[in-house]
């Protein structure tokens, strides 16, 4: 059947972290039929990659409903953190922080801890970052790291400790932010992490070294 075939090679695309043809076979595959949550979720990291970020918020939320669908409240909350984190980083606070209550309010439904509520811990540590506030974002980002580490959530772990790494060479405290932010690199190299997180990751260490003149390091 052609679209198991086109859906197959997407998957394969994916896996090769070559992102045009996970694309372009991945929505070949869901023009035939609606794609499911996870396959949705590698069509939305493909689109980013790609530069396509409306169109990578679009498949967040179809893969945010699809996970509602299945009963996974928890992944359905981190699809729409995705979507509020990729408006963040874009200025668009307003529409980012809507989409960031409605996931705070589905995981109401649950008072239990989780990664996913470490992860609605990042935006205010973004938001601490833009007013100036290093020492509230770096306290921020080592509860969110730390709670990442607890429950093996690659992706909330690297981003907690690359922005206290960030935050702590703001504070001057040099020699530990950049421990800091080589150990999030581990996580990238070694392919823990959503394919999105590791391109914003990459930016922001380059950014960070070009602040400190670390010019070694860049290039590594």
């Amino acid at each position: 059947m052609e679209r198991d075939r086109a859906l197959a090679r997407g998957r394969e695309a994916g896996q090769r972290l070559a992102w045009r043809d996970a694309y372009t076979s991945l929505s070949r595959a869901d023009q035939s039929s609606a794609l499911g949550g996870a396959d949705l979720e590698l069509l939305a990291a493909a689109a980013y990659l790609l530069g396509y970020a409306d169109e990578c918020r679009q498949a967040l939320q179809r893969a945010h409903r699809a996970h509602i669908a299945g009963g996974d409240v928890r992944r359905a909350a981190r699809c729409l953190f995705w979507v509020a984190f990729t408006l963040l980083l874009e200025g668009n606070l307003a529409v980012a922080g809507g989409w960031l209550a409605k996931a705070d309010r589905m995981l109401d439904q649950d008072p239990r801890e989780c990664a996913e509520q470490g992860l609605l811990l990042l935006p205010s540590v973004v938001q601490a970052s833009i007013e100036g506030d290093y020492a509230q974002a770096e306290a921020a980002a080592k509860r969110a790291a730390e709670i990442g580490g607890r429950f093996g959530d690659a992706d909330l772990f690297a981003v907690g400790v690359h922005f206290q790494g960030r935050a702590l060479l703001k504070l001057g405290r040099v020699r530990e932010g950049l421990a800091l932010l080589d150990e999030s690199m581990i996580s990238v190299v070694t392919g823990e992490v959503w394919q999105p997180v590791v391109g914003n990751i990459y930016c922001s260490m380059i950014d960070a070294c070009l602040e400190i003149s670390d010019l070694r390091r860049a290039d590594e």
